[in-house]
């Protein structure tokens, strides 16, 4: 986060992840998941080294593969993360679509 001087709040709006969870994951009070730690290494332009970390943190090691630790997982993921917010803004009353811009 320093070398790319992003604040705590940064990456979280980056990452699209809460920055008081991150918080947790980076003073080792929550572990990382790897969906988690390949977003951050997306955002900060690790080139694997994040998600390589949080692999070996784990109880297994890199030798635990997970779904969630496939990028076609991630897109997925984040496929369906665009379908809920397209599906709860069409839900919103018209009234409300100029204060959501």
């Amino acid at each position: 986060m320093a070398e790319r001087g992003l604040s705590l709040r940064a990456l979280g709006r980056a990452a699209r992840y809460d920055p008081s969870y991150l918080s947790k994951v980076l003073s080792g009070r929550k572990p990382a998941s790897p969906f988690l730690a390949a977003r951050l290494d997306d955002v900060l332009s690790a080139e694997g080294k994040i998600r390589q970390a949080a692999a070996s943190a784990q109880p297994g090691g890199s030798a635990r593969r997970t779904p969630a630790s496939d990028p076609d997982d991630i897109n997925r993921r984040e496929l369906l993360y665009l379908f809920s917010v397209a599906g709860a803004l069409m839900a919103a009353p018209a009234a409300d679509w100029e204060r959501l811009d």
